[in-house]
């Protein structure tokens, strides 16, 4: 098999936005069940980390060395860091970035707008004013 032909193998991540962590771990996952090696926990962590570049390279090495060498430890990290859905605990370390709330104040409270003011009732037409009587005539006939 000549070099070229090898590259032509290798799976890559960046980790660039619209790339997905998903299909990675899936096509790395593939290449391990056809090579035999779908159980082996650190080859499947040698291989990912040769396939990563670019953003994914440096968040690798950042990992604990127990994370790097283990894909069933590395596998939900990536997910976490590169999964386009935010996680659980993405959100949950975002609430926690957030400013205290001031004393005595509710957080569970969320302000909103006042509502509008009710219309104001329909104005009646005036009243009518009585006619004064008429005098009847007469209609006599002698």
């Amino acid at each position: 098999m000549a070099s070229s032909e090898l590259a032509e193998e290798w799976l890559s991540f960046s980790g660039a936005p619209g790339e997905k962590a998903t299909s990675f771990i899936q096509n790395l996952n593939r290449r391990a069940f056809a090579h035999g090696k779908s159980k082996d926990d650190e080859w499947l962590s040698q291989y990912a980390a040769a396939c990563l570049s670019d953003d994914a390279l440096m968040w690798y090495y950042g990992l604990a060395e127990e994370v790097q060498n283990s894909w069933r430890r590395m596998c939900p990290a990536l997910l976490k860091e590169f999964s386009s859905k935010p996680s659980v605990a993405k959100l949950e370390a975002e609430l926690e970035a957030m400013p205290a709330s001031p004393p005595g104040s509710n957080p569970s409270l969320v302000p909103v707008p006042a509502a509008a003011p009710a219309p104001a009732p329909a104005s009646a037409p005036p009243p009518v004013k009585p006619l004064p009587p008429t005098p009847l005539r007469s209609t006599s006939t002698t």
